[in-house]
């Protein structure tokens, strides 16, 4: 009910949007999100079905990571778009920002299958598919995304205090990917933790 109740707020907020056809695609998006969590929700009725739905999740996430170090997904030729991404990892998403965040549900996945797989190769691969995941969302150089790193962290940690251990080791691949990525691009580094350089209208909202 809180999600109808969200989807209905969501809708009516078309009445005082200055484009509604821009309001509606987006709330077309949210409405998609609700139709997305309530197939999950009543589907995934065995343990075997959310492991199939979570290999599936990571797997994706990995092809999503090779499609950008190979050079694909990239921006369209509008240059402001190219201006905009630069050389920042788009993958199979198409837009750095929105690939972090689906990199980072991933990231949070890979580390719970870690301690849930029973044999060491399944444990190595699972490891191997958060550092390369890892790679990919450092890559996406989305100051956004590092920050929903952090908050996501500090919330496993306190939430999960019996799994502590299994955080910090996530945690530490972590930041092996992102010690990889920071020696391969050195100017990186420099993108993530400089916000003089723009924010794309967004100090505006924030502002307001």
């Amino acid at each position: 009910w809180a999600i109808a109740a969200f989807l209905a707020w969501v809708t009516i907020s078309a009445a005082w949007s200055f484009s509604p056809s821009d309001a509606g695609s987006q709330i077309g998006t949210w409405w998609q999100s609700a139709v997305m969590f309530l197939i999950v929700a009543t589907t995934l009725t065995t343990v075997r079905d959310i492991r199939a739905v979570t290999f599936a999740f990571v797997i994706g996430a990995c092809l999503s990571v090779l499609i950008g170090l190979l050079g694909f997904g990239g921006p369209t030729n509008n240059a402001v778009r190219i201006a905009a991404v630069g050389n920042r990892l788009t993958g199979g998403g198409g837009d750095p920002n929105y690939q972090a965040s689906a990199f980072l549900a991933a990231m949070f996945v890979a580390g719970g299958l870690v301690s849930v797989v029973q044999s060491r190769r399944a444990k190595l691969m699972m490891g191997f598919a958060l550092a390369f995941i890892t790679v990919g969302f450092i890559a996406t150089e989305s100051r956004g995304g590092l920050l929903a790193l952090g908050v996501a962290a500090v919330a496993a940690f306190v939430l999960l205090p019996d799994q502590r251990r299994q955080v910090l080791g996530a945690l530490g691949i972590g930041a092996l990917g992102l010690g990889v990525w920071v020696v391969i691009r050195h100017n990186a580094l420099a993108r993530i933790t400089d916000f003089s350089g723009g924010t794309s209208g967004r100090s505006d909202q924030w502002t307001i």
